[in-house]
């Protein structure tokens, strides 16, 4: 069965929280700050995004066949003073997420 890795990038912010990882819609996991984690995905097209409270990351649309393994990395956008822009105003952009 294809695989997926996710990267977390460990930084100050969200540090002691998880964020939920949610595969075409529904919760499949949990990644904390500078943890990876390995999942498994059926072949086929999916949507990937990440989640905390109100606030996530962007949707990331993949494909895996056979026995292939797909990467992503994530960590907060936020800064500091921009904290409350993303809270507010870009709840979709408050945790980045691309694929490697």
């Amino acid at each position: 069965m294809p695989n997926i890795k996710i990267h977390r990038k460990k930084e100050y912010a969200d540090s002691w929280r998880a964020y939920e990882i949610i595969i075409d819609g529904e919760k499949v996991g949990e990644i904390r700050g500078g943890q990876s984690i390995e999942l498994q995905t059926p072949n086929g097209t999916h949507k990937i995004a990440l989640k905390i409270d109100w606030c996530g990351s962007n949707e990331v649309e993949f494909s895996v066949w056979n026995d292939e393994t797909i990467e992503f990395d994530c960590g907060n956008n936020t800064k500091l003073i921009l904290a409350f822009y993303y809270v507010l105003f870009a709840r979709n952009e408050y945790i980045w997420l691309r694929k490697r």
